[in-house]
This record gives structure tokens, sequence and C-alpha cells, in this order.
């Protein structure tokens, strides 16, 4: 015999005499443990041995595909049986024409003694044992590729002599399938897989053992599927149960990622009326989706594959899963659900799947079907006292699946063709639509009949079909599901069905279907949803539906449809009195017996907020800022029984409408009871901390103002750990801004959002008590971050937006800025005497930085606004972030068109020059630039600081007559004068600009001294500004180290 393994390097070698010989390709590895270096050895005994005979031995490499090897007439794997003995010789004679040689080579054969049938069997097992390349791998390889009549048999036979090798065997049947099975040759495929799948089956049959061995490998491999199923099915029907159903659940992984690939181009069904809803039931999809759906269907899994190619083991497989619920409650003592529930599921995913054959006998046809409902009914009256939904709901799909494959009843025209298995599926189905009380069984047998009075095949077989495969279905076809809608609605009463539908409504996956196909008029949904939302227990259970958020998006579509009310089912009163009913303490947050009201809380509020996005402008819209929903979305994320997509859409409506309350994180303070002496014991409230504030603010003489602004505040960071970041807001600010002499405020939080700027209005008490002024300064940063988002929504353009938050933030750091260099004391004249330095407060300094750092440009509108010295000199101390603004200042001041006046001028050089000075560091180019247009500025400004020649009096005024220009502009010079002693010595370039600036300015000094023209008094305080103008430039040209030429 002859042949070849599937590619890689072959070896031939010649006996004495002969002209044959066998061609093997080495595999990498076999059961007897030796791998490619024994195939190796092999092949190079093989070639000495050819070698030392003298005839031409040598090493030939295969590298084509697999071919079928035609076997002579006179071959010993030709037939099974032969009348006469031959010898191995036979083999050697290749010519067909030599009649006479061929005649010799029998009668020498006949004379040896050798017979072909049984002895041949034992030669090539003999072969194996002596001559180590020859492997049962390769071997088993070529002899299926050979597609030889007695493969099997031989290879049966070297698995019985050697029984470790019957892996490497299995191995190369499992090779010569697989290579055929890539081959594109029909005729190859069916002779060499056939062979293939005739020597598995023989090494099966050797003993049970190597038939779970086989069943098992040509499962890993996934290759050979009727062989491996048909063992399955000898072996363990519980096994092949299990097999047929995970193939199937791999295949729908599959067609779910399809599926869902094309969910978003295929045609959403229109929404109406029942009636019209029925008369369109028939609309498909366009051609083009159609055919990728038909083809992910049809696109069948490994083992499903071969058993809708073979129409008996189908029905081998059909009949097992009857058997394996049959012994789910004759072969136990105790039933087992869980096989009950894989039995039942694996038959609808077949059924599905496959179908249900045909002919009469058991487990095809009417046969089939009517076992199936008998099993069906049997099964669900053993499990009845569990109260198993699952295995309920899996039994009507399977016998509506089984129905609409039933042709007496899917394909039926006019009327139903009444026979034994007709009736057995009638009573099945009749005994599973009855109520038994559980909540999701009823439930679902109540959408069923809901789909039979409308007659809404698509409905039926997207409902049905989806709850097996676990996808859901966006298009039907309908199939035989239009006739099983008409076979199973005259077989219904329609009392039991009505009262079937209106339980259907009160769940959520029900209430959604009927808006969803438009069988429920708006009335009967106001009803349905106003009990759903004003039942605590029932928006409980919704919040573990998946469904949920998609109802409640329904619902607020239905009410602002064309045939809605525009009236929300939830209105903003019963949602704020619901609030009212809620403690968001986060030690009450989690109390078991108010989770209900709050689910219930929760639905109302996501319905409310859907309702604010898709229709802003109703008068039924709520504020999102007088809820807590930074705690609601807290208690949502935390919460183990919510759904991800109700915690997710929450999260996402907060953060359009309410952002700043995904930033506020209330941590609680473990020692904050220990720390406030004598609260430890009381029940904390929010009250406790507006009568801290108001304690603080009117103590009296006696009383210790720190430990009392200390207890406020500590009582403040345990309000806003226990209780609503707005709520704590709200009445903080209006206990801040209330005074003895007025009566107390009623802000509200919206009020307090779109004007934060109320919170300035505050007593001085207040900000000069540094607990208090912490209160109101954490109070107003919530607060301004609230105004940000309101401020960009309401706004035509997002850049005067931009422009209104520039300016308010400006005035908020110009106030803090004036207010905190004089430590908080308002009166401009003590403030000299008596304030001392700045306020070295901490959350004030950040406060301000803030501000600087978040708004480009503020630093430069403070400066063009005449901010005073001394609120200047602090900011450019406190605030790094200053030198931001370096290139806006270069900008200003370098501009010819600017429309800054002169004074104004001067001021901002005055300032940039500080800047340069201080934060040049960050940026030495910049920094250069800076200070070269601020002295620039200096020069240019020298006269505007000695005013006119000759006038006794400061003429030059501002516009509005309150500023004098050249009292501004002198102040300006000699801070400038001033700023450039403190220049550090390695800015080698600034000083070297600053000498030029002093030397010239030093030569203007003196020129404008010889000028003369003017005497008297006027001329000796001109005199007397030039040699002070002077000295401080002499004093700073020594400062950088002298060298002024003047």
């Amino acid at each position: 015999f002859a042949g070849s393994g599937g590619g890689g390097n072959g070896a031939a070698a010649s006996a004495d005499g002969g002209a044959g010989g066998m061609a093997v390709v080495p595999a990498a590895a076999d059961s007897d443990g030796n791998e490619a270096q024994a195939a190796d050895d092999g092949e190079e005994e093989e070639e000495a041995a050819g070698n030392a005979d003298g005839d031409v031995g040598g090493e030939a490499k295969v590298r084509t595909a697999p071919v079928f090897l035609k076997l002579e007439p006179d071959s010993l794997l030709a037939e099974d049986d032969f009348d006469e003995p031959t010898t191995s010789e036979d083999r050697d004679y290749a010519d067909d024409d030599n009649d006479e040689e061929r005649g010799r080579a029998k009668s020498a054969g006949a004379l040896h003694g050798y017979g072909a049938g049984s002895e041949l069997k034992a030669t090539i097992a003999s072969l194996l044992q002596q001559t180590p390349a020859l492997r049962h791998r390769h071997v088993a390889t070529a002899l299926c590729r050979s597609a030889a009549p007695q493969a099997a048999a031989i290879i049966a036979s070297l698995a019985s002599n050697c029984p470790q090798a019957s892996a490497s065997l299995l191995a190369g049947c499992i090779d010569a399938a697989g290579a055929a099975s890539a081959s594109y040759d029909d005729g190859l495929l069916g002779k060499v897989v056939k062979t293939a799948k005739a020597s598995a089956r023989a090494l099966a049959d050797l003993s049970t053992s190597e038939a779970w061995n086989v069943a098992n490998t040509l499962s890993q491999y996934r290759i050979m599927g009727d062989v491996a199923l048909d063992l399955l099915i000898r072996l363990d029907s519980s096994a092949a149960v299990a097999a047929v159903q995970e193939d199937l659940l791999v295949h729908i992984e599959t067609l779910k990622r399809t599926l869902a690939e094309i969910h978003h181009r295929a045609p959403k069904r229109p929404s109406g009326s029942a009636k019209k809803q029925r008369q369109r039931r028939r609309i498909r999809p366009n051609r083009e989706i159609r055919t990728e759906i038909a083809a992910a269907m049809n696109n069948k899994p490994w083992l499903v594959g071969e058993l809708i190619l073979d129409n008996e083991l189908a029905r081998k497989t059909r009949k097992c899963i009857l058997d394996a619920m049959e012994s789910c409650y004759n072969g136990e003592d105790v039933p087992s659900l869980g096989k009950a529930i894989l039995a039942v599921r694996t038959l609808a995913l077949l059924v599905h799947s496959v179908g249900i054959g045909s002919g009469s006998s058991f487990g095809s046809g009417s046969a089939f079907v009517q076992g199936t409902m008998d099993a069906i009914d049997v099964i669900n009256g053993k499990f009845s006292e569990k109260s198993s939904d699952e295995l309920r709901i899996l039994s009507i799909c399977a016998c509506l699946l089984t129905c609409s494959k039933f042709p007496p009843i899917a394909d039926a025209r006019q009327t139903f063709i009444n026979s034994p298995a007709s009736a057995a599926c009638s009573a099945c189905l009749l005994g599973l639509l009855d109520p038994t009380g559980s909540v999701g069984g009823d439930t679902f047998a109540g959408r069923i009949v809901s789909c039979f009075l409308s007659q809404d095949g698509s409905e039926l077989e997207r409902l049905v079909v989806g709850r097996i495969l676990g996808v859901e279905q966006t298009e039907c076809l309908g199939g035989g599901f239009f006739n099983t809608c008409r076979w199973a609605s005259s077989k219904i009463d329609s009392d039991d069905a009505s009262q079937m539908t209106r339980k259907a409504l009160q769940s959520i996956v029900g209430l959604n279907d009927a808006i969803r196909r438009g069988s429920i008029s708006f009335q009967d949904l106001e009803k349905e949803a106003k009990k759903l939302y004003g039942d605590p227990v029932r928006c409980r259970g919704a919040m573990e539906e998946a469904a949920a958020v998609t109802l409640i998006e329904n619902t607020v579509k239905a009410t602002l449809s064309e045939e809605g009310s525009k009236i929300p089912f939830v209105l903003p009163l019963h949602v704020g009195a619901l609030a009212q009913k809620l403690s968001w303490r986060q030690t009450d947050i989690y109390d078991p017996e108010s989770e209900a009201t709050r689910c219930q809380f929760v639905l109302q509020l996501l319905y409310s907020l859907l309702f604010l996005e898709a229709s802003p402008s109703s008068p039924f819209v709520i504020d999102p800022r007088t809820f807590a929903l930074a705690e609601v979305c807290a208690f949502c994320k935390e919460s183990s029984f919510m759904r991800d997509a109700i915690a997710s859409r929450i999260q996402s409506l907060t953060a359009k409408h309410f952002p700043d309350a995904l930033s506020t994180t209330a941590s609680v303070e473990p020692d904050v009871d220990k720390m406030v002496c004598g609260e430890s014991n009381r029940k904390m409230s929010i009250a406790m901390v507006t009568g801290a504030i108001e304690d603080c603010r009117n103590k009296s003489a006696g009383d210790d103002a720190n430990a009392l602004a200390r207890r406020a505040e500590l009582l403040y960071l345990r309000a806003r750990a226990d209780f609503p970041a707005n709520d704590v807001d709200t009445a903080i600010a209006c206990a801040l801004i209330s005074s003895a002499n007025l009566p107390p405020r009623a802000y509200t939080h919206s009020l307090l959002c779109k004007d934060p700027l109320l919170v300035l209005k505050c007593h001085l008490s207040v900000w000069k008590c540094p607990g208090l002024r912490r209160i109101v300064l954490a109070t107003l940063r919530r607060l301004l971050d609230a105004n940000n988002h309101i401020t960009l929504q309401d706004t035509p353009t997002v850049e005067a937006g931009h422009q209104m938050l520039a300016a308010r933030d400006a005035l908020v750091a110009r106030c803090l800025l004036i207010s905190g260099c004089n430590n908080f004391v308002l009166d401009v004249e003590t403030a000299n005497k008596n304030a001392g330095s700045a306020t070295r407060c901490s959350t004030t300094i950040a406060f301000i930085r803030s501000l600087v750092a978040s708004r480009p440009g503020a630093v430069t509108t403070l400066v063009k606004q005449s901010l005073p010295n001394k609120a200047l000199d602090w900011l450019v101390e406190i605030a790094p972030e200053c030198f931001g603004d370096a290139k806006l200042l270069i900008g200003s001041l370098s501009d010819r068109n600017s429309t800054l006046t002169a004074a104004e001028r001067m001021v901002t050089a005055d300032a940039a020059l500080r800047i340069a000075i201080a934060y040049g560091s960050q940026d030495d180019v910049v920094a250069q630039q800076l200070s070269y247009t601020a002295l620039n500025t200096l020069v240019s400004s020298f006269f505007l600081s000695l005013g006119p020649v000759g006038v006794p009096v400061n003429i030059l005024q501002e516009d509005d007559g309150r500023g004098n220009v050249t009292q501004t502009c002198r102040r300006a010079t000699f801070r400038m004068l001033s700023v450039i002693q403190s220049m550090e010595s390695d800015r080698i370039e600034m000083q070297n600009e600053a000498r030029r600036i002093l030397s010239k300015m030093a030569t203007m000094c003196k020129s404008e001294s010889a000028l003369g023209g003017t005497s008297g008094s006027v001329a000796m305080r001109r005199k007397a500004l030039l040699k002070e103008l002077w000295d401080a430039i002499v004093r700073a040209g020594n400062a950088l180290g002298g060298g002024l030429q003047a």
C-alpha cells in the first residue's frame, strides 16, 4: 500500500528486489512519547539501509495539498478477503501488462503461505513494533487518506495491540479529516472523511473508556460532530444534552454580536393604536437588513450543522433530549430542577435551530411533537410545588416553538387540522398559561396571551426567540408564529385572556411592551404608571428590572405625544413632598425600613429629570438644585440591588443639569463627634449649625470668640457629612447674611446659585472671625461653581458667558483683596492706623489664588480697575499665578490703540514690573519682554508725572473728574523706581535694561532742571519734585551696582 502525510518531510526506502514502499510523514509527537527526534533517527536508519543495499534512497519534501491515493486492484487494502494467498512481493509489481510476472508472484505467495485477510493486521502491527520511523499517527493519517476499505479495522487492530497508541491513532484520523475538510474536492472530502469517521467509531467500539476518550477529543477539536454526538448519546444522554446546549450557546454569543452591529440600521416599529398595529404587523425591514439577519441566523454552529445534514442523528438527538426530560422525574428519587431546565432549554434551542423533523418514528414529526408536549406537561407538574418561573417560561417557549414548526398548526391556511399531536399541543399550552401565583411566570404568560389576542406573530417570535436565545430580537420575520397566534387565540377563553393581559400590565416589562407596541391607550397608561410611581414596594422591585429606564423614557414620550396631556404623571410637588420625608444622613441612607420609599423617590426623580430634558420650557419641570442629587447618585452607585442602567442614567442627567453636585463629596470625619464638646450625645441637625453661627455673631464681651467659632465650624463639617450639601449651604448662607437689626433672610438654593454674590453681604463681624470666614468662603466656592453652569446655560453664546463669569470672579477677587489686605477693616481712614499688615488667612489666600488661576485675564482686569496699591502688592505677594497674565499685560501696554488712559497705563506698568521681578524665573524670555514694556512705559510717562510747566495746580483729571492723572502717574513712577531696587542680581539682561532706562530718566531730570522758565513757589515745588525723582533714580541705580550715565 502507499500513502503520504499532510505535508512535511518524507522518507522512502527500498527492499531487496522491490520497487515499492511507503511514504511516512513524521509528527511532532505520538502517544508513545517519541517526538520529532525519533522520527529523524528513523529516517537516518532507512537512508542507511537503502545505501547499504545499493539502492537509491533519499529524502523528499511534500508540501502539496492532500490528494486521494488510487489503489491498485490487486492491493491488499482493496479487498476485504482474498481467495488465494499472496506475498508482500506482489506489491512490487507495478506493470499491469506483465501477466506472467503477476502469475509467478501469486504462485510464490501461495508457496510461502501468507494469507491477506487476518495476517495483514498483524503484519502492520509487527512492522510498527520493529520500525521506529513508522509511528501510529502517521499510519492512521495515511490509511484514512487512502480511503482503504480495511482502514478502520486496521486502526482498531493497532489500538488493540498497543493501547497506548490509541490517542495517536485518533490524532491521525483527525489530521486526515481536517486536511480533507480544507480541500475543495467534494469527492475527496466524502471518501476521506467517511474513512476517518469509521476509524474513530472503530476506536470507540474497543471499550467504554475509549469511547469517552474519542467523544471528548472530537468535542475539544470541534471536528466530526456527528460521531462525537452519536457517542455521547450512546454513553450518557445528560452529557449529550449539555454538549448540544453548549454548542448552541456559543453560537448565540456570535449571533448577539452580529445582531448588535446591524441593530442601528434596522427600521423601527412605528407606534400607534392596536388596530393600526395589527394592520401593519407584517411590515418587514428592507432587503439588506433581512439578508444580514438571515445570514446570521443561518450560520449554524458545529453540532447543529451536523444535525441539519443528518436527519437520523437529529432524530436520535431529539429522542435523547426527551429521554433526559423523562429521567428528571422518573429516574431520581428527588427530581432535579437544574437538569429539567437544562433539558427544556436545549429542546427549545434544538427545535428552533433544527426543526422537528418529518415522519412518524419517535423523535421526528407528529410523534416527537406529541411526546414533547407530554413530557413538558409532566415535568412542569412535578416541579409545580417549587414554583420555578424559569422552568415554566422555558416550557412555554419550547411549546410555542414546537407549534410554530408543526405543519398542521404553522402551515394551516383556513382551518387547522385536528390530530392527537395538535390536541396535546393545546392541552400543554393551556396548562402552562394557567395562573400559578408566581409574578414572573404569570407576567410572561400575560405577555404571550396579549400577542395571541392581537395576533401579532412578529411580536410573539421576538418574545419567544429572544427569551430562548437571551438576545433582544429587533426584527422578526414571523414565520409560523402568525398561524400559531391564530390557532392559540381560538383555544383561550376571552375573559381569562383579558384578565391575564391586565395582570401583565402591572409589571415593568409588560407595561413597556404595551407602550412599544401601541396596544394600550393613554388613559390606561396614565392609570398604570401612576400606580407604579405611587407604590414604594413596586418601585423597589422595579430597581432590579433591566427595562425600568426604558419604561420611564416611554412614559415621558407618551406624556408629550400628540395624544398625551403634556402634564407629567409625577408632579414637582409630589417629588418635593416625598423628598421631605427622607433623611439623607449617611447613618440613615441604608435603613431597610426606608429603602422602598427611597427607591420610589429615585424613580420619581428620574422621571422628573427625563421630563425636564424632554420639555425644559414646560411649567411642570423641577429645579434639580432643590434636591439632594449628590446623595442620590451615591445611593444609586452603592446599592447592590439597583441596575447599573438606572444609576448611570441619573448620573448623566445630573452631570447635565447639576454638574457641581457630582464634585460635592460628603466625607465622614471620624473624630468630629469627639471634637465637638457636649454635642456627641445629641442628634445632629442643621439648626444646630445656624444656632452656633448666631451665638458666634452675638457674643458678649466675656465670651471666647475663638471657641465659639471653632464649635460652629466643627458643627458645620458634621452637617456637611450628614445632610445634603444644598440644604446645608442654603441654611448657612441665610444665617450668615442675616443680622440682628433685620428680619431673617429666606433665600432658596436656586436663588443663591443664580446670584452667589449675595454671600458677600455678610456682616463685618463674620469676615473678621476666622472660623466663620472659612465657612463663608467654602459656601461661596460651591455657589460659584453652580453659577458657572447656570451662566453658561442661560447666555446666548459661550463667549458671552465666559465674559460674565470673568467679570464676576474679578469682582469677588477685588472685594477679598481690598478687605484682606487691611485685615478686614473696611474703614479706609482707620485701616492704615489700626489694621496692621494683611491677613494671613490661608483659606482666603487659597480662594484668591484659585480665582486667578481659573480665570485668565483676571489679574489684568484687576490692575486696569486701579486696584489700591496695598491690595496690588498683596496680590503679587500671595499669587504666583499672576505671571499667567504676563502676555496679556504686554499686549495691553504695547498696543497703541489700547483704550487705557495714561494713568491706567502707568498703574498697569507698575503691576507688570512687579510681577516680572517677583516671578520672572518661571519664564525668563516672557519676563524680559514684560519688564522691557513696563520700563518703556515709565520713560514715556515721565512728563505726566511732573505735570505741566508753570501751572500751580494739577489740572490733568480723569474724564469722570475723580482721578488726578498727575498724582497717579507720579505715585506709580516712584513705586516702579522703588521696586527696581529689589531686582535680583542674576537677572543680568533685566538689570542692563533697567540701567539704560534709569540713565535716560536721569538725563531727562537734568535737562528739565536746567530748563527754567518759572519762578516763585511753582518753581520751588517743581525743583523739589525733580530732586526727589533724581534721588529715587540714584538709589535704584546704586541698588543695581551703579554705572548710571546721565
